[in-house]
């Protein structure tokens, strides 16, 4: 009796928890993918770029959240395989990926659409 309490207890706790996620993802602002294209493009205009390796899974997410305005992304690969890396992500002293270079100043891991465009100065617009 108290084992199926407590299994329909734990139930009932996730049933709720998976829907309030629907809930909250259902609420989300949705941007178009032209506007995040948009600022994308205003990224390169004001010379942000992004350095990563493509077996980074933070620079996955980073590169899925721009999904495919990715493109207009100013990218660094540095990772050229056989330990090799990119002279530039050498010369940036580029340590952990991403790492975004905007106006000069260096920010560690993945951005969200606000920092980067507190950085650079482009606007997202919604």
């Amino acid at each position: 009796m108290k084992v199926s309490l407590i299994i329909g207890a734990i139930v009932v706790v996730l049933l709720v928890i998976i829907a309030g996620l629907a809930v909250m993802e259902m609420t989300k602002p949705k941007v178009s993918n032209e506007k995040i294209a948009d600022f994308a493009k205003c990224l390169t205009e004001k010379g942000a770029k992004m350095y990563g390796t493509f077996w980074c899974s933070h620079c996955k997410n980073q590169k899925e959240m721009f999904a495919d305005a990715f493109q207009y992304i100013n990218y660094v690969e540095c990772d050229l395989g056989g330990g090799k890396v990119a002279q530039e992500c050498i010369e940036k002293g580029i340590e952990g990926y991403p790492r975004w270079i905007i106006n000069g100043k260096q920010y560690a891991g993945k951005q969200t659409f606000q920092e980067l465009a507190d950085a650079s100065g482009c606007e997202l617009k919604k």
